[in-house]
């Protein structure tokens, strides 16, 4: 199944990433399926996030970052020795 990710905003807004499977991993760093801009994105980390598929067709993407998470004009807590994880509705699966 491959994936296609869209960059909404940032240094590479608008560019389109196609990814051939789970896990995904996002953030600055050349080890990432999915890289966002390492100069002019600082505030994303290096392996900030994490896509796997979940139990009964669903997706999960868990926060990696070391770094507080702003959401919603709040910071969530950083990065402990369990995975924050949401768990995205396989209605939003976009597969080619």
């Amino acid at each position: 199944m491959q994936f296609r990710l869209t960059h909404l905003s940032g240094g590479h807004a608008n560019q389109i990433d196609v990814v051939g499977g789970t896990p995904i991993l996002l953030g600055r760093d050349d080890v990432c399926h999915v890289r966002i801009h390492r100069e002019k994105d600082l505030v994303v980390s290096s392996q900030h996030a994490q896509i796997d598929e979940a139990e009964g067709g669903g997706f999960q993407i868990a926060n990696l970052s070391r770094n507080p998470t702003p959401r919603s004009g709040r910071s969530l807590p950083c990065r402990s020795s369990h995975r924050r994880e949401l768990l995205l509705p396989a209605t939003r699966r976009t597969s080619s």
